[in-house]
């Protein structure tokens, strides 16, 4: 200021130099406040001790890189889907929430795997639906699906469920249930799903055999069941497991994917081809004269009696010989 009073002595000039300095520093002139422009004006903003706000972007811009860009690609997807659409496929977009779809009346088909889901909503999905994929979600309740009465395949893998509980009370159609990668300690709650064919509970927390008893309810219709990753492989161990599945489930045929009763086919069928052979081998001991005729029908056969002109004692006598018919 000492410098300024010696070149600029009078007192009305100094006046004029203070109010455009201060005009300018009003108005974020300074080359630092010029390169954070973005935070508007200048005047004195207060920052927390160590903090990094000018390098910083604002808030709402991370949330826009970190949820934005997903539930946008939603958007447009669902905007874009046909009324008559009959699939969905919406993974792998961080959705936090499954995305209003019930207004579609003609999906069968809505796979919302890879997502951050954490619950299942109510009346989200359309009715009508037949396969629903939620696998790779953070789920950890079996909820919100009672009015999916159509539905035939069900996954939810690699979620959070603890227990199965209720929660398909109304899924009575499932015929496909994949559970793997959860934290399911007990089977239960399936006692209703009476055409549940295929049931995956790989890599879960059954520890003992105890925890599979309810699948009974099941036994008419079960034919596949996976088990690999439970504690109770080692615990029992893998054959005795597979031999309890089996006498609770009389149709199982899958066992952890793989035939549990390809050499009792085989058998059987070799039981049937030798039963064939020995037929034909006796067919051909029978002497000609006992053989019945080839004369047509009303014609006299060569022992002088009448070939039989209705098919019933002929039929009931190739039964009881073994064989198919007339030679």
């Amino acid at each position: 200021m000492e410098r300024i009073e010696d070149e600029l002595p009078t007192k009305g000039f100094r006046l004029t130099r203070i109010e455009e300095w201060v005009f300018d520093h009003q108005h974020c002139r300074s080359p630092v406040e010029e390169s954070a422009n973005e935070f508007g004006s200048c005047s004195n903003h207060e920052f927390p001790e160590g903090s990094n706000a000018l390098l910083e972007e604002p808030s709402s811009k991370k949330l826009e890189v970190k949820v934005n860009p997903g539930t946008e690609a939603a958007k447009r997807y669902i905007t874009s889907l046909n009324a008559s659409a009959t699939s969905a496929q919406l993974t792998n977009l961080g959705l936090v929430v499954i995305p209003f779809l019930s207004a579609f009346v003609s999906l069968k088909v809505v796979n919302l795997s890879g997502n951050s889901i954490a619950r299942i909503t109510s009346g989200a999905l359309p009715r009508g639906l037949h396969i629903l994929n939620l696998s790779k979600n953070h789920i950890s309740a079996i909820e919100g699906l009672r009015d999916l009465t159509r539905l035939r395949v069900l996954d939810l893998s690699y979620n959070r469920i603890l227990r199965i509980g209720h929660g398909l009370a109304g899924c009575s159609s499932i015929k496909e249930l994949y559970l793997a990668g959860n934290k399911i300690s007990e089977v239960e709650g399936l006692h209703r799903l009476l055409k549940l064919s295929v049931l995956d509970l790989r890599f879960n927390k059954i520890s003992t055999t105890k925890c599979l008893g309810q699948l009974a309810a099941n036994y008419s219709c079960l034919q596949s069941l996976s088990l690999d990753g439970n504690p109770a492989q080692k615990n029992v161990g893998d054959e005795q497991l597979k031999k309890y599945a089996q006498s609770l489930l009389p149709q199982l045929t899958y066992y952890n994917r793989q035939s549990i009763k390809i050499g009792v086919v085989k058998d059987i069928g070799r039981g049937s081809r030798v039963e064939v052979k020995t037929t034909m081998r006796r067919k051909s001991q029978v002497p000609a004269s006992q053989r019945p005729s080839r004369s047509r029908r009303g014609a006299v056969a060569p022992g002088g009696v009448k070939a039989a002109t209705n098919g019933n004692q002929l039929g009931e006598r190739s039964r009881s010989e073994g064989t198919l018919g007339t030679v």
